[in-house]
């Protein structure tokens, strides 16, 4: 047996830094989203910093401390694969941020999460699209869009507008050589003083988002391999932007979300949850801001508004008030570019079009499979960041981990097994090559050889008297079971004989009558 340094659970409790079910519903939902937009565009792994991780439902198997990543990823490479298979939906939990890690009982979200491409005129629940310009979306729809251009109204004052309801017309911009255009609708709500997580009887709170992305190239940029690999996609559809005669080409994705809160058991070892209770959060209290300047009511929205105000709408939530995000005012803060760098896109310098010695900085165009995992990550910072900050460390019934040793099997070296097997083959084979081709002693043990044992026996046999070998003086006449039967002839044959068969010189046989 070995030594080997491990972890035990302390009893020693730890300072948690994130949310509690008493401060949970105080945060502002507005720094949240731009929390997670902002870890979202850092292009690293979906996990917490640190010590705190999402937990995967017990019973998983192979679950490491970037649990949800993993998930995504591996749905993304099968996606992308010749044989996509489909994946059921992610259960994860984000407990409290914490500054070590944790094992014991803690108040958190739980979330299911299932996002998948889909056909944009067929599929969608929340977008009903006919052609890129004719759509509908909950509260407003492409003849909207058209007569806001077609009065007095400006752009900004059209989005505004849109932008208090939740769904969203993106008219885009060329954003690094890809002229974009996306549709993006919710099921949640984005304004007003509603908490979605502190009525019991609401919970869980279900919740869907889709999105409908567009993308063209136009002079002087050129069309990566992406780009013409998408077009035989069975989800991807061409339309025809008229407002400056361009082809787009454009596919839909959706995710449906069921989250809650409650309490649930983290285990360090597994990295899983188990014994979730449900149970609301208490509602904020406080008003943030005075009546004339930005009101910023507290309380958190479901997870899916979180992620329509992200990138995706840069909306204000809670305040009627239009995006950060303009067409025109930058080029990476859009969420074209934002899901590129999210997913590991790498700039390109591409061939100018019509120019053999100019080349420009390209993003490569955003596949469904890409933008699909794109969604995927933004859920997942999303339940990072409203667990990640609190109103200050507390104590709960989360335990640290302290150092201790463990006894463990120890390792044989390979060297001494092979010694062992060597030599016990040694012992056993060389002993039977040594007499291989001395002659036997006696004939193998066949029927005939057991009519001989009996014909030996039988005058000893005629004088048994009773039935059982019990002071049975016939036995004494018989001389023993192997000895010498021909003692007296230059040859031994081993049988039934009062004389002993000596080894030395003297030859025997097996065969009696040679």
């Amino acid at each position: 047996m070995d030594l080997k340094d491990s972890l035990r659970v302390s009893p020693r409790k730890i300072l948690i830094l994130g949310p509690n079910q008493t401060s949970f519903d105080t945060l502002p939902s507005n720094r949240v989203a731009e929390a997670a937009d902002s870890r979202w565009r850092q292009g690293n792994p979906t996990t917490p910093q640190e010590d705190t991780i999402l937990y995967a439902p017990q019973g998983t198997k192979n679950v490491s401390r970037n649990y949800f990543d993993d998930a995504v990823e591996n749905i993304y490479a099968a996606d992308s694969s010749q044989s996509p298979m489909p994946t059921g939906p992610i259960s994860f939990f984000s407990g409290p941020q914490v500054s070590e890690r944790a094992n014991g009982k803690a108040w958190g979200l739980l979330t299911d999460l299932t996002c998948s491409v889909t056909h944009p005129y067929h599929g969608l629940e929340l977008i009903n699209i006919t052609a890129m310009d004719k759509w509908e979306l909950p509260t407003t729809s492409s003849t909207f869009y058209e007569s806001a251009f077609s009065g007095n109204e400006t752009y900004y004052q059209a989005q505004f507008l849109v932008d208090m309801n939740p769904g969203l017309f993106y008219e885009g911009q060329a954003s690094f050589g890809v002229n974009y255009k996306y549709l993006i609708a919710s099921n949640g709500v984005i304004d007003g003083t509603v908490s979605d997580y502190t009525n019991s009887s609401s919970l869980p709170v279900p919740g869907s988002l889709e999105l409908v992305m567009w993308q063209a190239y136009k002079a002087p940029f050129s069309p990566d391999p992406i780009f013409s690999n998408i077009s035989s996609h069975p989800s991807v559809v061409s339309s025809l932007w008229p407002y400056d005669n361009t082809t787009y080409l454009g596919y839909a994705i959706r995710c449906s979300i069921n989250s809650t809160v409650g309490f649930a058991r983290l285990d360090a070892a597994t990295h899983a949850y188990s014994n979730f209770v449900p149970e609301a959060a208490s509602p904020g209290q406080e008003l943030i801001g005075l009546p004339e300047q930005l009101n910023e009511y507290p309380g958190m929205l479901g997870i899916q508004s979180i992620v329509y105000a992200s990138s995706f709408t840069t909306a204000i939530l809670k305040y009627a008030a239009p995006p950060v995000c303009q067409p025109g005012d930058s080029a990476t803060c859009n969420p074209w570019y934002g899901a590129n760098v999210a997913t590991k896109g790498e700039p390109q310098l591409m061939q100018e079009a019509g120019h053999p010695t100019a080349k420009n900085l390209q993003y490569p165009t955003l596949s469904p499979e890409r933008m699909k995992l794109a969604m995927y990550k933004m859920f997942g910072e999303a339940a990072i960041a409203m667990m990640a900050s609190g109103l200050g460390t507390w104590t709960g019934e989360l335990h640290g981990l302290d150092k201790a040793n463990d006894m463990v099997p120890g390792k044989v070296p390979w060297q001494f097994v092979v010694a062992l097997l060597s030599l016990w083959t040694i012992i056993t084979v060389v002993p039977n090559y040594w007499t291989f081709w001395d002659r036997r002693w006696a004939a193998m043990l066949d029927g005939f050889e057991m009519f001989r044992l009996g014909a030996e026996w039988r005058p000893a046999v005629w004088k048994l008297e009773k039935g059982e070998f019990v002071e049975c003086d016939a036995l004494l006449d018989v001389p023993g079971m192997v000895g010498d039967m021909e003692p007296a002839s230059s040859r031994g044959f081993v049988g039934l004989g009062s004389a002993v068969a000596r080894a030395g010189n003297r030859k025997f046989v097996y065969d009696r009558d040679t």
